[in-house]
């Protein structure tokens, strides 16, 4: 399958094939009809996969999710998703293309979401309002704890209205922000906690951060 993609993109570079981006009508379109076209883009510029995770994802998305769907995944784990987010899975599509290895479906987000449940009585944690001094209280404390109550204590606290909607890969996630200052916003965050490496505010919101990376693969902007 390698040598298919790597046989496709050089035919691409041969051919001297470049993505034309009709900026006009890009700008006319609303989110999920921009993020579309903006997909399709970016696939006819990587036709081999060569950008990190796309041979994962290969520019594609799930069949939409049912607003049903989303409606009781939200009842069940006591969470508001952003619009914009819902707005994705269900007019869009439930995962598929997105940056790194794409976005997770429904069902994955539940298998990759330990601490999901969410406790209204807990402030979030990962929000503007997060000091170097505080992350790094917090860590102190889960490496001093010796019972599983107190590890239980700080993955809840840390992970109040953060949604794991994909992997970077090894133990580097992309969280959406579900309430806080970040709410609709997109955080990195390596799970290999340790002091003065706290979660990374990128200060995008969801429909930000999506369409300017396949804005970007379009234009070439990325290396591959």
């Amino acid at each position: 399958m390698k040598i298919i993609n790597i046989i496709r993109e050089i035919i691409h570079r041969l051919t001297g094939k470049k993505t034309v981006i009709d900026e006009e009508m890009l700008n006319s379109l609303d989110f999920p009809e921009k993020l579309k076209l903006l997909v399709e883009y970016a696939g006819n510029a990587d036709p081999g996969y060569r950008i990190f995770g796309s041979e994962t994802h290969k520019y594609k998305f799930n069949p939409p999710a049912d607003i049903e769907d989303v409606r009781k995944f939200e009842k069940k784990y006591n969470i508001k998703l952003p619009e914009s987010y819902v707005t994705f899975l269900t007019l869009v599509g439930n995962g598929g293309a997105g940056p790194f290895y794409g976005l997770y479906s429904l069902e994955q987000l539940e298998r990759n979401n330990e601490y999901l449940m969410q406790d209204n009585s807990i402030d979030t944690f990962i929000d503007k309002n997060l000091t170097a001094e505080k992350w790094n209280n917090a860590v102190k404390m889960l490496y001093e704890s010796n019972n599983e109550v107190e590890d239980e204590d700080f993955w809840n606290r840390i992970t109040k209205g953060a949604l794991v909607i994909g992997t970077q890969g090894c133990s580097f996630d992309t969280l959406l922000m579900c309430s806080g200052s970040e709410l609709g916003k997109i955080v990195y965050i390596d799970w290999n906690i340790f002091c003065d490496n706290p979660p990374s505010l990128t200060g995008q919101t969801f429909e930000e951060w999506l369409i300017s990376y396949f804005y970007k693969v379009a234009r070439g902007d990325i290396r591959k």
